[in-house]
């Protein structure tokens, strides 16, 4: 019993990054200052 409850709290959390990295992810491309384009630095 204790493993299949670890087994669900472990499932459920990984879900929730989940979706949290999605919903991140889809508000950085809905704004209207997109990315920049990353340039090299020279040290």
């Amino acid at each position: 019993m204790i493993l299949i409850s670890g087994i669900f709290a472990t499932s459920t959390i990984a879900l929730g990054s989940l979706v949290y990295a999605y919903r991140l992810k889809k508000k950085s491309y809905s704004d209207d200052n997109p990315m920049q384009d990353l340039e090299t630095v020279n040290v």
